[in-house]
């Protein structure tokens, strides 16, 4: 298995930010918030992470590669300025999922937040 994270390019940022914020915003629909609260508070934890579309504040959002295709997405970040990081996203296409892929990105992602 030839697996790697690579910074996720501008474009696919986009993407991925446009589709991940709609779906915690019907999250927090789910779980009671009004729509308009529910997006001032993904606008909210967008800003804190994310300046004009570029991660800022020690975020980092990876493509989850093997060979030479796109198989998922990984999303950390230090929390609350501590040496702790907080995993907030992590998703394989599902025709890749039950190989190992998701345990080989964790400990790929280890690696990345010693270095």
């Amino acid at each position: 298995m030839d697996l790697t994270l690579r910074s996720m390019s501008t474009e696919d940022l986009a993407s991925y930010l446009a589709v991940m914020t709609e779906e915690y915003i019907s999250e927090l629909v789910r779980a009671g918030r009004t729509r308009a609260e529910a997006e001032q508070n993904a606008a909210e934890n967008m800003a804190r992470s994310f300046a004009d579309g570029a991660p800022i504040n020690g975020n980092e959002v990876f493509s989850v590669i093997e060979g030479a295709q796109a198989v998922g997405v990984f999303w950390i970040a230090p929390r609350d300025g501590t040496d702790f990081w907080w995993i907030y996203d992590i998703e394989l296409t599902s025709e890749f999922r039950g190989r190992g892929l998701g345990r080989s990105t964790m400990l790929l992602a280890e690696a990345a937040v010693r270095e």
